[in-house]
């Protein structure tokens, strides 16, 4: 929840100060500075982190995903690809890089993603790929269950991630997703920016302007 992820930042700042060349604390920073909505602070907090660890995967994610909450989707899906070059289905990150390519208004490759995701099981984290799919698209109430079954069974991709991570803000809203984070102690986060994702038939009918 909000509290948790600034008392996560304050352990991670002190963290930096302590060890500055830790690549481990300077990822979980840059990640605990997107959820916190602060995608500038994670942008330039990347820099550090390319400059001891160029590639790092996780590092990647956080910055495609700083760039796409300030509207930069173009430069959101460079960083994004780069990671999934690093490790295609590490962090779980097809539906990120979806994220991405939803935003710059490329649902062809949204599609060509989401295929790729329904043959894949994550193993023991079925859910996942669902709740991140239908929460691109717009799907909110499917978004949301989807996640409320993977909190219930415990799938471990679920509880890897925050619930203040910018790829759930279209369902965060939800009863069934506002339930499942108060089921572990957590209160859902506000939304920290507006939503970065226009729907697909906005996006064609701006194509055909």
């Amino acid at each position: 929840n909000q509290g948790r992820v600034a008392e996560s930042f304050q352990t991670l700042d002190h963290g930096q100060r302590v060890d500055p060349f830790n690549p481990g604390i300077l990822v979980g920073r840059e990640y605990v500075l997107v959820l916190l909505g602060r995608y500038r602070e994670a942008i330039e907090a990347s820099k550090r982190i390319f400059e001891i660890e160029p590639e790092t995967q996780q590092g990647y994610v956080n910055l495609g995903e700083a760039y796409l909450m300030l509207g930069k989707a173009d430069s959101a899906v460079m960083a994004l690809e780069h990671a999934a070059r690093i490790d295609s289905i590490g962090f779980g990150i097809r539906p990120l890089l979806a994220f991405a390519y939803a935003g710059a208004g490329r649902w062809s490759d949204v599609d060509r993603l989401k295929a790729m995701a329904e043959r894949e099981t994550l193993g023991n984290s079925p859910d996942y790929n669902r709740a991140m799919f239908a929460s691109i698209v717009g799907d909110v109430d499917a978004g949301a269950a989807a996640y409320a079954r993977g909190i219930e069974r415990r799938e471990p991709l679920f509880l890897s991630i925050s619930p203040c991570e910018p790829i759930l803000g279209a369902i965060r809203s939800r009863p069934a997703f506002v339930a499942a984070v108060a089921s572990f102690g957590g209160v859902a986060c506000p939304t920290a920016g507006p939503w970065p994702v226009r729907p697909r038939a906005h996006a064609a009918s701006q194509r055909g302007q």
